[in-house]
């Protein structure tokens, strides 16, 4: 019996397996009693990091997600705040800024332009107020395109 080594494949097999082991060890550490909250309650919102696409070959984070439902579909929300080209209208210089989606399910957390500027070199946008007060109180909402929608409250 002869054995063909395949110098490919045996990366992909070599990438499979560390990938598992490494998940694998993370849900260990974590454990079930971390996944759910303090005495198993699920009321408590589920934060999930949320990456921006990948720019210039680097990931710039620029806001959270924070999801009140585990049965919405996540990607729709992180979709539509991507394709938004007005989040620094609503963004502080200072201070993070919660959001709330108009359903309820979720809500977004802006980072400050100052912790963008300190963690990736970006300088603030002319929408960016100086004055949190100057910045409009909204609500996001998703339109069936699957884009956001300001609503200004």
């Amino acid at each position: 019996m002869s054995v063909c080594f395949n110098e490919k494949s045996f990366n992909y097999r070599l990438f499979f397996f560390g990938s598992l082991f490494l998940i694998c060890t993370f849900f260990k550490q974590v454990g079930a009693q971390d996944l759910k909250g303090e005495e198993g309650d699920f009321s408590k919102p589920v934060l999930v990091r949320v990456e921006k696409a990948k720019v210039a070959q680097s990931e710039k984070k620029h806001f959270d997600l924070i999801f009140f439902s585990d049965t919405v579909n996540q990607s729709i929300y992180y979709q539509a705040l991507l394709q938004f080209d007005h989040l620094d209208k609503y963004r502080s210089k200072k201070n993070r800024r919660e959001i709330m989606f108009s359903d309820g399910n979720a809500a977004t957390i802006l980072y400050s332009a100052e912790e963008l500027k300190q963690k990736y070199g970006r300088p603030a946008s002319p929408l960016t107020k100086d004055d949190d007060s100057l910045i409009p109180e909204v609500e996001f909402q998703i339109n069936s395109s699957g884009r956001l929608k300001e609503n200004l409250k």
